[in-house]
């Protein structure tokens, strides 16, 4: 009984890992195990204890006793057109978002119109930096792809000093564009060599 539950864990292993299109060395580097260990587990000549299991198990998002059962890769399969609902009502709800932010600065620009005579299109730059958090909000829990995550910090900085800027036009106080210099150096440092901060159990 116990060798066929070994046999099964090591399958499930070999079948989880290739399902996230990961090599050993790959596997190695992100769970913090040796290669060599990933692949005595998963040619069965060694079984991981039950807190690497455990590790294992919220590595691939499956339960514990998925790891110890057939099949424990028909739970990831099962489990992916809930995810794709999920991120398209998310990606849903963020465009909303958005085009909530741009409403509310047509009607704040309306209402400067009928009621100071004067209109306040600056309101529309504002709105720029506001979709900007959203978008990198967004793409920095999902895509977690750092160019794209810089991209949108680099227009929240930009157009916040820029709104300001044009609000206080008339001052032309050019040198508020000297706080991007830092805010830039911020935006780096957070986006590239800050490590993130994950909900995974290798971070706890």
């Amino acid at each position: 009984m116990e060798a066929k539950i070994e046999s099964i864990i090591s399958q499930n292993l070999i079948e989880l890992r290739k399902n996230k299109g990961l090599k050993q060395s790959e596997l190695s580097s992100a769970i913090g195990y040796s290669d060599k260990t990933i692949s005595r587990w998963e040619n069965g000549t060694s079984t991981p204890d039950i807190a690497t299991l455990v590790k294992l198990a919220e590595f691939y998002n499956v339960s514990l006793n998925d790891l110890i059962e057939n099949n424990a890769i028909d739970k990831i399969t099962q489990a992916k057109p809930d995810n794709q609902n999920k991120k398209f009502k998310d990606i849903s709800n963020l465009f909303l978002t958005i085009l909530t932010v741009w409403l509310l600065a047509v009607m704040v620009y309306i209402g400067m119109i009928l009621f100071n005579k004067q209109p306040l299109w600056q309101i529309f730059i504002y709105a720029i930096p506001f979709s900007a958090y959203l978008s990198y909000r967004h793409t920095s829990k999902y895509l977690k792809l750092k160019w794209l995550d810089f991209i949108f910090l680099s227009i929240l900085n930009f157009g916040i000093v820029t709104a300001i800027y044009l609000t206080i036009l008339e001052y032309n106080f050019w040198q508020l564009f000297f706080l991007c210099l830092p805010l830039e150096g911020i935006c780096i440092v957070n986006t590239f060599f800050k490590k993130r901060q994950s909900k995974s159990i290798f971070n706890k």
